[in-house]
C-alpha cells in the first residue's frame, strides 16, 4: 500500500500538468504554465519542520499543499531502499545503519547544492531521515538567552509538550529496554564518574548541562526510526485537505511587490510549473537552513550582492524587478564544531564489529523482528555535558558524543555549542549552489580557547590514578590535539562540522529591511512582505546546546500556532 501511495502522487505531478494554463514570465519571453490548483498554504520542503507544520495548518481545515523535492525514505512513506535481508525495511528504518547511508549503493538523500560540510537531507523527512536520531531535549535556557520575546521557555513550554507526546525520543531505544553493545558504554561511564560527572536522564532533566553524563535520547519508537515521516506525516495523510508532493524542487517565489502570489516548481525532469495560493494564503519555507536561503534570494530576497549574482547566473532564475529587490541580511549562520579525539583502552574492549550491521548475524535479525537488539541503536554509546570558562569569564557549553567503532579505543566527538561565538556567512552561486563564503568553524579566539579547555579537561581525566582510558602520546595538550585537528592530517584526531546550521534567516524584533539584523519577525513571517514565512532552523535565533532535531521539531510547532493566529483559526481536530 505504500508503494502504491507514493507512485500516486509522482503520477499525481506528472499528470497535473494537463491542469495548467500558460502564460509568459515577466522577464523573458519563456513559457511557464500555471497550475488551476491553488492553496491557502503551501509548504516548501518536507523535513523536521515542513511535515510539522504542514500538519498543524491542514488541521485548521484549510487546504494545504507541501512541495519536497526528495524522494519517500521511511518504508511507511513508501521508501524502497531496502534491506537485504527484510523487503518491509528500507536501510532509513534502521538506527544502526546510519552510519552506512551516505555508502550505500543508489542512496542519493544528501542535497548536492549546498556547502559539502552541511550534509542536509534531500528526501522525504529531510535530516530527519539521516541523521544520527540525537534527540536532545532543549533546556530552558537554549530559549530564554536570545530568543525574542514570545518564543522564551514559558511561552515554548507548551510546543514542546505537543512535541513529546507524539515524538519523544528515547534513552532505551531497543523495544525490550535492554542497551547492547555495552563495553564503551561502561568504561567511558567509570572515566567521567572518576572526574566528578554525574548520570542524568537528558530526557527528565534537560537543564542539568554541567558535568553530567547520558545515555542518548533518540528518536526512534519501538526500535525504528521516529521522526515527524513516522509521527505526523500518517496523521496528515487522513485530512482531506492535506497534499503531498514529491519529487518536486521549489525554485522561487512569485511576487508583486510584497506580495506572494505562488511558487516556481520544477519536476527531477526539468519542467517549470507555477502554483498559486489562494487570496489571503501563505507560502512557508521549510527547506532548511541551507536551502530556505537559496528560496529567498532567487525571490529577490536577501544582500545585493547575492540577488546580483542569482541575475548574472545560469540557473535561468526570473527575479522580480530591481525596484521590488528587498535587501536582507539573510546569510548569517552559526553552527557546532566537533574535534574528533580518540583515547586508548589499554584493558581492551569488545566492539561489535560493524558487518554485524551491514550484515546481520541470524540471532540480530530475529530480535530486531520485534524491535530490539543492537540494530536498534544508534552510533554513539554516550553523552556529557559541561561548560568551560574562558579566561575572560566567557562561558561555552560543550558537549560530547562517545562511541566505539574499534577495539581497544574510545572515540570522543567534542563540540563548542551554547554561547560559541563563531559565526559564518551563507551565499550562493551562479549555477544555484549555496556555499560559505565565510565557514563558521572555530573562527573565534574565544571558541579555540573553549576547547582547548574540554580537552585539556578530558587529558586531565584520563591521567588520573585508575582511569580506565588514556592518551597518546603521554605529554599532549589540548591546545596540540587542536592544533592536529585543526590541520586534519589524522583521521582519529580531526575537526568536522556539527551539521546544526541555524541563523540563515534569522528571527528578531530589528527589521533587517531598515538596517536591523533579523531576516523574519516574531510570526516567521519574512520582513519586507505580506505573507512568505519561514519555519526551520534558519529563523532559529541561538545555537543550541545540543543537536538541532528536538529544539527544530519544538520550534515548528510553536511557529504553527503562530501563523494560524494571524489568520484567526484554530486547530479543528484537537489532536495532541
Amino acid at each position: 500500500m505504500a508503494r502504491i501511495w507514493r507512485l500516486l502522487i509522482v503520477i499525481g505531478f506528472a499528470g497535473a500538468h494537463a491542469q495548467y494554463k500558460k502564460t509568459p514570465t515577466t522577464s523573458s519571453n519563456e513559457i511557464v504554465p500555471h497550475s488551476n490548483c491553488t492553496y491557502d498554504y503551501i509548504v516548501v520542503g518536507g523535513g523536521a519542520s515542513g511535515l510539522i507544520v504542514s500538519e498543524r495548518l491542514a488541521e485548521t481545515g484549510k487546504s494545504v499543499l507541501v512541495l519536497e523535492r526528495g524522494a519517500p525514505s521511511l518504508f511507511t512513506s513508501g521508501g524502497d531502499i531496502l534491506t537485504s535481508w527484510n523487503d518491509t525495511l528500507t536501510i532509513f528504518d534502521v538506527p544502526a545503519l546510519h552510519m552506512f547511508l551516505t555508502t550505500w549503493p543508489g542512496v542519493n538523500a544528501q542535497c548536492t547544492d549546498v556547502p559539502t560540510a552541511a550534509a542536509a537531507g534531500c528526501l522525504l523527512g529531510g535530516g530527519t531521515a539521516i541523521n544520527g536520531m540525537q534527540f536532545v531535549r532543549p533546556p530552558s535556557f537554549d530559549f530564554d538567552d536570545r530568543w525574542p520575546v514570545g518564543w522564551r521557555w514559558d511561552d515554548m513550554k507548551d510546543a514542546a509538550a505537543r512535541l513529546y507526546e507524539r515524538n519523544p525520543g528515547t534513552l532505551t531505544p531497543s523495544a525490550d529496554g535492554k542497551l547492547y553493545d555495552n563495553d564503551v558504554r561502561e568504561i567511558v561511564s567509570k572515566f567521567f564518574a572518576l572526574g566528578g560527572y554525574t548520570q542524568v536522564d537528558t530526557n527528565e532533566e534537560p537543564d542539568k548541562k554541567y558535568k553530567v553524563w547520558s545515555y542518548p535520547a533518540l528518536s526512534t519508537d519501538q526500535g525504528f526510526r521516529a521522526g515527524p515521516v513516522r509521527t505526523y506525516l500518517p496523521i496528515a495523510e487522513k485530512l482531506p485537505n492535506f497534499t503531498l508532493q514529491l519529487y518536486t524542487k521549489v525554485i522561487r517565489a512569485v511576487r508583486t511587490g510584497p506580495l506572494v502570489t505562488g511558487v516556481e516548481v520544477e519536476s527531477t525532469t526539468g519542467q517549470r510549473s507555477i502554483i498559486s495560493v489562494n487570496k489571503g494564503g501563505k507560502v512557508i519555507l521549510a527547506a532548511g537552513a541551507m536551502s530556505s536561503p537559496r528560496f529567498l534570494f532567487n525571490s529577490g530576497i536577501g544582500p545585493l550582492e547575492q540577488i546580483s549574482i542569482v541575475e548574472n547566473g545560469t540557473a535561468n532564475i526570473t527575479l522580480p524587478p530591481r525596484k521590488d529587490w528587498i535587501e536582507s541580511p539573510v546569510g548569517f549562520v552559526r553552527d557546532h564544531t566537533i574535534v574528533i579525539v580518540t583515547f586508548d583502552v589499554p584493558e581492551g574492549t569488545n566492539v561489535l564489529n560493524q558487518t554485524e550491521f551491514l550484515n546481520p548475524s541470524e540471532e540480530s535479525r530475529d530480535m530486531y523482528a520485534h524491535g530490539f537488539g543492537p540494530l536498534a541503536q544508534a552510533w554513539n554509546r554516550l553523552m556529557s555535558y559541561t561548560t568551560v570558562t574562558n579566561d575572560n569569564g566567557h562561558r561555552t557549553f560543550i558537549q560530547t558524543h562517545v562511541t566505539g567503532l574499534v577495539n581497544g579505543t574510545a572515540q570522543f566527538l567534542v563540540a563548542t555549542t551554547h554561547n560559541s561565538t563563531s559565526t559564518g556567512t551563507l551565499g550562493i552561486t551562479p549555477n544555484g549552489n549555496t556555499i560559505w563564503t565565510k565557514d563558521p568553524y572555530l573562527n573565534s579566539a574565544s571558541d579555540r580557547e573553549a576547547m582547548t579547555k574540554a580537552l585539556d579537561e578530558l587529558l586531565e581525566i584520563s591521567r588520573l590514578p585508575g582511569s580506565p582510558l588514556s592518551y597518546n602520546p603521554s605529554n599532549a595538550t589540548g591546545a596540540s590535539i587542536l592544533e592536529v585537528a585543526m590541520s586534519q592530517q589524522d583521521p582519529n584526531n580531526r575537526m568536522i562540522p556539527g551539521q546544526h546550521m541555524i541563523g540563515t534567516t534569522i528571527m528578531g524584533t530589528d527589521d533587517g529591511t531598515k538596517n536591523g539584523s533579523s531576516v523574519v519577525d516574531t510570526n516567521c513571517k519574512v520582513y519586507g512582505t505580506d505573507n512568505l514565512f519561514v519555519v526551520d532552523a534558519g529563523m532559529h535565533s541561538d545555537l543550541p546546546t545540543g543537536n538541532t532535531m528536538a529544539i527544530v521539531m519544538v520550534a515548528a510547532e510553536h511557529a504553527a500556532q503562530k501563523i494560524i493566529a494571524l489568520d484567526g483559526v484554530s486547530n479543528s481536530t484537537g489532536s495532541p
